[in-house]
């Protein structure tokens, strides 16, 4: 038994993470609906229950091992059930594995549990208010700091082709009673056109549906070239990562086959929540800003909504002071060792240049509105201050007691990476 020296009191299971190729998580495909089925399952339910062979607890530490490879990822949390004890019947944040073992942090008595036990990944204790067909509205589990409703559109609009990309349409609301209940305060939001985001106009290659939006499928050109959503997907699976806590979540999704060479180019950094500021929280939505012709052709990674360049990157509903005040071109402010360095030149993890400390360096990125206002730090989110060409994707590390995940990213027509908070212990 490892004695886990370092761990000095029961590990924090705010934040959670999931991953695609969790045992029986769901998948993104070429097919509607599938949006919902992974946000279901991260937010609300959890997923891939399996058997627990044995389960032995000494000195604060419970092993946990199974028949076959778990798949489970470090740091991730689990939840345990079944087990006669009601201490282990609760979450633990992965702190040691193997193949076929999880190790984790418990305030109970040593023994060899017993029981019919199993565990899953566990859910971040979302809220799913109301729901329709490849539709859902959710609300945080922390309504106090976050109270507002996030609608998530997967289902196919009567204008748009059946075999074109597949994306969801996504808004925030100030409040709503019923699955196509839009009528209060919402980003974006157009008062020459009231649904601009959520019903498509239109018809044929002319059609044009929705205006934030989540990609899950998309050509196998995105990370080259210019596509439009006339292209068709690849019917496969799709890669996602999804971070999140009681307040606010992100999904990284790479809406191309998991075969393509340069899928990380077309690896989207999208998110809803509120940011990390002082008295208040402002409310963000990172969403791709697509409300065009289907047929008219982009690089899609340059309205990807965490990238330097150009585009717009975040859609903010109050301002400075908590008012409602929709802004569609807040950007992120992302600091690098370099004095010439702005907010539309930023390129997180993808510059190659060198550091005289060893290791992963890293900072907190800022909010600003498009009038230069102060919106708070993204909530978990950090930018590389060095490269990640050393580092695989969901790469897992330690610092000063807080556990972290590298994710790979497009930045521009480029792989750069960025750093998520995964907990502490």
């Amino acid at each position: 038994m490892r004695s886990f020296s370092w761990v000095k009191k029961m590990t924090n299971t705010d934040i959670k993470w999931f991953s695609f190729d969790n045992t029986n998580a769901p998948q993104f495909t070429n097919t509607w609906g599938c949006m919902i089925d992974v946000l279901d399952a991260c937010l609300v339910m959890g997923f891939g229950s399996q058997v627990i062979s044995s389960l032995i607890v000494e000195n604060g530490i419970g092993i946990a091992t199974f028949g076959s490879a778990h798949n489970f990822k470090q740091f991730q949390v689990i939840e345990i059930s079944g087990a006669s004890d009601s201490k282990l019947n609760t979450e633990f944040k992965i702190i040691g594995l193997s193949a076929n073992t999880i190790e984790f942090v418990i305030d109970a008595t040593d023994q060899t549990a017993v029981g019919t036990i199993s565990c899953k990944v566990a859910p971040l204790g979302w809220i799913k208010v109301f729901s329709g067909e490849n539709k859902a509205v959710y609300r945080a589990k922390d309504t106090e700091a976050n109270p507002f409703y996030l609608r998530v559109d997967n289902s196919l609009d009567p204008v748009y082709n059946a075999n074109y990309a597949k994306f969801a349409k996504v808004g925030i609301l100030e409040g709503c009673s019923h699955i196509d209940d839009f009528g209060a305060n919402q980003v974006p939001y157009d008062s020459g056109n009231p649904n601009k985001n959520w019903i498509g106009i239109g018809s044929g290659t002319s059609a044009i549906n929705g205006w934030a939006k989540w990609y899950h499928a998309v050509s196998e050109s995105a990370p080259s070239f210019q596509i439009k959503e006339t292209a068709l997907p690849e019917n496969d699976k799709k890669e996602w990562t999804v971070i999140g806590d009681e307040s606010s979540f992100y999904l990284v999704s790479t809406p191309v086959s998991q075969s393509n060479n340069n899928k990380n180019i077309a690896a989207y950094t999208y998110g809803f929540g509120v940011t990390e500021k002082k008295n208040f929280r402002v409310p963000f939505l990172l969403a791709h800003q697509q409300n065009v012709s289907v047929s008219l052709s982009d690089f899609f990674f340059n309205s990807n909504p965490l990238r330097y360049g150009w585009a717009p990157s975040t859609i903010l509903m109050t301002n400075n002071i908590g008012l409602y005040s929709q802004d569609l071109t807040a950007y992120p402010q992302y600091y690098l060792p370099n004095k010439t360095t702005d907010e539309t030149q930023m390129r997180s993890g993808s510059l190659s240049f060198s550091s005289p400390e060893p290791g992963i360096h890293f900072s907190k990125v800022m909010l600003h509105s498009s009038a230069h206002a102060f919106m708070g730090a993204f909530p978990m989110l950090y930018s590389m201050q060095s490269s990640h060409f050393q580092y695989g994707d969901l790469h897992t590390f330690m610092e000063d007691g807080e556990c972290f995940v590298l994710k790979k990213v497009a930045q521009s027509n480029d792989i750069g990476a960025f750093v998520f908070k995964v907990g502490e212990l």
